[in-house]
């Protein structure tokens, strides 16, 4: 095997994403909370533990919690680590992988940082706690994000690419703004 399946307390299981044959599983409190998103390919009738996929760099936090969300679709896939800490402290971060020769390469990491994004409002933001993908689209919540005197409102950030192989970038931000906060958009 190539990873510890199944540790206690590692949350083996707590992201699931399916497509077709690929079947990805997310550990968030692996290797003491860092995270882990174990790859089983099918094979005949058996489901075959093939890759166990972390970042490039180590999350930002001991805690970061890699993968408590995954997203897969057409050898393309997204990995939340909502406590990564990389543009504030806990802000979250989102990893986009691409699938090659049969195994997942990271292609890019996603933060909540863009053009007029205060870092502070980052801060325990939970950025990668919910994710979605298409080829040419992704989506991250960040269930956490407050906005000015907002408690806890929540976000979804769209991001997109012309072609398959250019980088996403940031397109809109979604949020539900109400005076009493606690919408948690974005979860």
């Amino acid at each position: 095997s190539l990873g510890a399946i199944a540790a206690f307390g590692d949350g083996f299981g707590m992201a699931v994403a399916l497509d077709h044959d690929d079947f990805l599983v997310g550990a968030p409190q692996a290797d003491g909370g860092v995270g882990a998103v174990f790859y089983f390919r099918k094979e005949g009738d058996a489901w075959v533990e093939k890759q166990v996929l972390s970042p490039d760099s180590p999350v930002s936090t001991a805690d970061g919690a890699f993968g408590s969300a995954v997203s897969m679709r057409g050898g393309f896939a997204l990995v939340g680590a909502p406590y990564d800490g990389e543009a504030a402290l806990f802000a979250g971060a989102a990893y986009y992988f691409a699938l090659n020769g049969g195994q997942w390469e990271q292609k890019q990491k996603l933060t909540g940082l863009g053009p007029g994004v205060d870092a502070a409002s980052l801060s325990e933001a939970g950025f990668g706690s919910a994710v979605a993908i298409s080829e040419l689209a992704l989506v991250v919540g960040a269930q956490y994000e407050n906005f000015g005197s907002t408690t806890l409102e929540g976000s979804a950030s769209v991001f997109a690419r012309a072609q398959p192989d250019d980088e996403f970038l940031p397109v809109k931000k979604y949020t539900r703004e109400s005076p009493f906060g606690y919408e948690f958009v974005g979860c």
